[in-house]
């Protein structure tokens, strides 16, 4: 399985964190408009991403809920025959979608995400991409550098993913 360190925010002003990023990377940020369907699953979280205009991938993955730097592992699977997505829905139904505008910046190894989710808001998210032989240490302190490098407080961090946060929120 593939591995990553993530770390996710609540933040504010789209804006002015995609300036910061803007004179970090010397570079605009890719915009997706993406839907994520989760399925129910008792072992981890399995979704199907759809992003214009026409690219899904099934992404399994495993992490914990801390607010810290956490290990994330996963699986994709790309090129997805609609049968498949149908198979899936009978046997597993649909637990949560969540839609988001993302805006997508890479700094080194690290893919940083804004996001303007439905019904929720606007968050930064950090993945670490770890190389094979990185330890987890090594991509939690590349992901606490970010954090201070774009003042991102301790306050504002986030330990849950959106679909639970819309899950919680619906059962308010």
């Amino acid at each position: 399985m593939s591995r990553n360190i993530e770390i996710k925010a609540k933040i504010r002003d789209t804006s002015s964190f995609v300036n910061k990023l803007r004179n970090v990377t010397g570079k605009d940020p890719q915009i997706l408009d993406q839907k994520d369907t989760y399925f129910n699953c008792p072992n981890g979280r399995l979704k199907l991403r759809e992003e214009q205009p026409n690219h899904s991938e099934l992404i399994f993955y495993q992490r914990s809920n801390d607010l810290s730097p956490k290990l994330s592992t996963y699986k994709r699977l790309e090129k997805l025959n609609p049968a498949i997505v149908e198979l899936l829905i009978e046997a597993y139904g649909i637990k949560v979608i969540v839609k988001k505008k993302r805006y997508l910046f890479f700094i080194e190894q690290t893919r940083v995400h804004i996001d303007e989710v439905t019904n929720l808001g606007t968050f930064i998210e950090f993945e670490v991409v770890l190389k094979e032989n990185q330890t987890i240490e090594v991509g939690q302190q590349i992901a606490n550098e970010l954090l201070n490098n774009l003042g991102i407080s301790k306050e504002s961090l986030i330990s849950h993913s959106y679909s639970d946060l819309l899950l919680s929120k619906t059962h308010e």
